[in-house]
């Protein structure tokens, strides 16, 4: 029984027999595999739950399950970065100024407040002090 793995060590296929053609396929009795850089080892027996395509095989390690290499995260370039920190930012500020809008219109109710506080002490002073009309 021979295996044929790709490049990769996965496996592709399972034959009794195989030829290599003048232009490197491999035929076998039942297909023809048009990949060249195609490995084939002599193998003993299958274990029933391994298939092409689902697992892998070397020599050293006999038969293991094939693991979907994962995409390595984007990078996002310095220029990306930048622009999301500084939306972040200008965000950030127009809250600032906001707040400085919110506190800034308190103060001067409260300004308000005071004075009107002021006019009554004194109008109350005048009265007590007896300087009233």
């Amino acid at each position: 029984m021979y295996v044929i793995i790709d490049e990769d060590y996965r496996i592709l296929a399972f034959t009794n027999t195989f030829k290599r053609t003048q232009y490197g396929n491999i035929e076998t009795d039942s297909f023809v595999l048009g990949m060249p850089n195609a490995i084939i080892h002599e193998i003993g027996e299958v274990p029933e739950d391994v298939e092409p395509l689902t697992h892998c095989y070397n020599p050293e390690e006999g038969f293991y399950p094939y693991v979907e290499p994962q995409p390595e995260p984007e990078k996002k370039s310095d220029i990306e970065i930048l622009k999301e920190e500084s939306e972040a930012l200008k965000k950030e500020n127009a809250m600032l100024q906001m707040s400085v809008m919110e506190l800034s219109t308190y103060s001067a109710l409260q300004d308000e407040r005071l004075q009107g506080q002021e006019q009554a002490i004194l109008e109350l002073s005048m009265l007590v002090g007896g300087g009233g009309a």
